[in-house]
């Protein structure tokens, strides 16, 4: 997910670190009116992927940490070692802007639900 939501430019958020163009990309806590919202109501990142920031946390597949030591350096998963708990990423909509980032994570175990998390997927053509 980091890649994608950063697109690579180093930046917490893509929009070049400017938390004041996050609006025009994101649903957080200032503009979300306190619920979800579908997917591809804001503008796209650089590589035309919508809501990569805030909305809703995303799920991913790496097992939750408490830091980066051992990680794969490869960009793989990281699916060994830790507990059963998984990453979110990215913030959601009754956050505030400061946690729309891609390096902004949290964790939860794999059996919670809520209509403040979601995951993404993808289709290879």
């Amino acid at each position: 997910m980091g890649i994608c939501c950063s697109c690579r430019n180093h930046n917490e958020i893509f929009v070049g670190g400017n938390e004041l163009m996050l609006g025009d990309y994101a649903w957080y806590d200032a503009n979300s009116g306190d619920k979800t919202h579908t997917v591809g109501q804001k503008k796209s990142n650089p590589w035309g992927l919508y809501d990569m920031h805030g909305n809703v946390w995303e799920w991913v597949q790496d097992i939750y940490h408490n830091n980066y030591s051992g990680a794969p350096e490869d960009g793989t998963s990281w699916e060994s070692g830790g507990g059963s708990y998984r990453v979110l990423r990215g913030g959601g909509w009754y956050h505030g802007a400061g946690y729309s980032r891609s390096a902004s994570r949290g964790y939860d175990s794999p059996g919670g639900s809520i209509n403040r998390r979601g995951f993404r997927l993808l289709s290879v053509s």
